[in-house]
């Protein structure tokens, strides 16, 4: 049998507290987020609540939480998308892991800015089975809405370490550190010898990494190009990741 999911009508009380997730503010101090979508809401094992638009027509998972059915105005108004799929769900932070530093990567973001960035950077680390990322004090926040949706689930996956004091963190920990910047004074990344315990740090969009922890680095390298500026913090991420990884594993 299937099981019956209860699902009430959602109050005033509860729109008020789910629109104040809008606020980075709010949701440090409640240790809350939203999950918009039913691909990421079907990554979410539990939840506080669950909501869904009169109009949604999909299955409503079981998150072991109370369940409220919002009309299509209502929804529109909580809802952070402009075309939202009729389904979210508030869920809880996860606490945050003992550091690991066995051998792999680690994929180290020095004031990433752009949420859309922050959320792709996190998704192909995964893809590309990195340790986990690091993430400067001064990174966009992790649990802003559309770097949520951009990691397409990834954020519940991966080990992810936030407001991080980069230098500290190179400094104890033996890895070799590999400083992605732009020209021809640093070393061409493809022609590198990168350990298997290593650390790539990926800068601001428009700035590049901090003074200090440039100074920190063991190599500073970069990604050849045939024409243009630079690259997109995202894409040198996910280039960065996989050489990488073809270089240890030969895949």
């Amino acid at each position: 049998m299937f099981e019956v999911i209860e699902i009430q009508v959602i109050t005033k009380a509860i729109v008020k507290e789910i629109k104040k997730l809008h606020s980075r503010k709010y949701r440090e101090e409640m240790r809350l987020f939203l999950c918009e979508g039913s691909r990421l809401v079907g990554e979410v094992a539990s939840g506080k609540w669950l909501v869904v638009s009169d109009g949604f027509e999909g299955e409503v998972p079981n998150l072991n939480c109370p369940v409220y059915k919002a009309s299509e105005r209502v929804f529109k108004d909580i809802s952070t998308t402009e075309n939202s799929q009729g389904i979210m769900a508030v869920c809880g932070m996860s606490e945050e892991k003992e550091f690991n530093n066995e051998d792999g990567l680690l994929l180290i973001l020095d004031r990433i800015a752009d949420p859309g960035n922050l959320g792709t950077i996190i998704r192909a680390a995964e893809a590309a089975a990195v340790l986990g990322v690091v993430l400067s004090r001064a990174c966009v926040d992790l649990y802003n809405p559309k770097v949520v949706r951009s990691t397409m689930g990834a954020i519940f996956r991966l080990p992810i370490w936030t407001d991080v004091d980069l230098v500290n963190l190179i400094e104890e920990n033996r890895r070799q550190t590999i400083a992605m910047v732009l020209g021809e004074a640093s070393e061409n990344f493809y022609n590198l010898d990168i350990d298997k315990k290593a650390s790539i740090i990926i800068g601001n969009e428009a700035s590049g990494i901090s003074a200090d922890v440039l100074e920190a680095c063991d190599v500073h390298a970069h990604i050849p190009q045939a024409a243009g500026e630079s690259l997109n913090a995202a894409m040198a991420a996910g280039i960065a990741c996989f050489e990488w990884r073809r270089k240890n594993l030969g895949y």
